[in-house]
Formats: C-alpha cells, structure tokens, sequence
C-alpha cells in the first residue's frame, strides 16, 4: 500500500510522544477489517473468527459497523464512543476529522492528519 511508509513515519511520532504508555489509535476511514493488523497499532476494528458475536452485535447497537458475526469497523464516531474505547488519536487521510472542541491536530505528513482526542 503507497500509504503504508506515510503510516509508519505517523505512528513513530506517536510512539516518541507516548514512550511507554499504552494508546488506542484508528483510521478515519479503513481500507479492510484488518488494518489494526495490517498497520500494527491498537485499534478498535476487529475481524477474526475468534471474535465474540455478542461483541460484534454490542459494537452494532452502538453506531459502529458490524456484520453481527465476528467484525466491527471504526468508522470517525461520537466523542462518548471515543471516551468508551480510549480511543487516544485518530489518523485521518480523507478530511473526515477537523480541529476543534473533540480533536487537536498534532502531525501531518503528505498521507494522513494525526489528531489527539482531547477526552480519551
């Protein structure tokens, strides 16, 4: 993926700032159900077999896309949702995620827009 390189540059900062800690990042708009895995961050979108289908459907009940079964996809969603999961930044490459009471931009390279959740 072109974007892959970009990512890695993003999430390097991130991991500079944060040392040690902890953190839950997602993208603003996923390319598959497995980006966590595919980019290597903790994230909220999951897709496996091994995933619990009460899990999926509470994600469903909850606004975030799900096939009921074993998936769930992030989708840019409520700051309580975002406050629920620690979701601490949200990597945005499609404009989806702007400045503001909810967010605070921190980097930005060519590829995505890295913001901070000011209540994770």
């Amino acid at each position: 993926m072109v974007d892959y390189a970009d990512f890695k540059i993003a999430q390097d900062v991130i991991d500079t700032k944060e040392e040690d800690d902890f953190y839950r990042i997602e993208l603003s708009n996923l390319r598959a159900r497995m980006d966590p895995s595919w980019y290597d961050y903790n994230g909220v979108s999951v897709f496996s077999s091994m995933a619990y289908e009460h899990a999926a459907k509470l994600q469903k009940s909850i606004g975030v896309y799900s096939n009921n079964i074993n998936s769930y996809t992030y989708n840019p969603n409520t700051p309580v949702y975002n406050s629920m999961f620690s979701l601490k930044y949200v990597f945005d490459r499609k404009n989806l995620i702007s400045d503001g009471e909810y967010y605070k931009n921190i980097y930005q390279n060519d590829t995505y827009t890295v913001y901070e959740n000011n209540y994770y």
